[in-house]
């Protein structure tokens, strides 16, 4: 008999595929992989996951780098004008 957590995944997974429920060797087979295999994805998620967070914050900065930037080169070139 499945544990809940092989049913979770297992059904999960028709979920996303949008199989229907089956009971064999290959889903059986299938379902114990990902559970083999769940701490090392989940880590490797969770760590894809902080370089994503960490490029997002290095593209704001730039943002508001470039913001600034044009906002000042904005008033020099007023002052340069008059």
């Amino acid at each position: 008999m499945p544990s809940r957590k092989e049913g979770t995944i297992k059904s999960s997974l028709n979920k996303v595929t949008g199989a229907p429920q089956m009971d064999s060797p290959v889903t059986r087979g299938l379902g114990d992989s990902l559970l083999h295999f769940q701490g090392a994805l989940c880590d490797g998620l969770a760590d894809y996951n902080a370089q994503i967070q960490a490029l997002k914050a290095e593209m704001e900065d730039a943002t508001r780098i470039a913001d600034a930037l044009r906002c000042g080169s904005r008033s020099f070139a007023s002052c340069v004008k008059t």
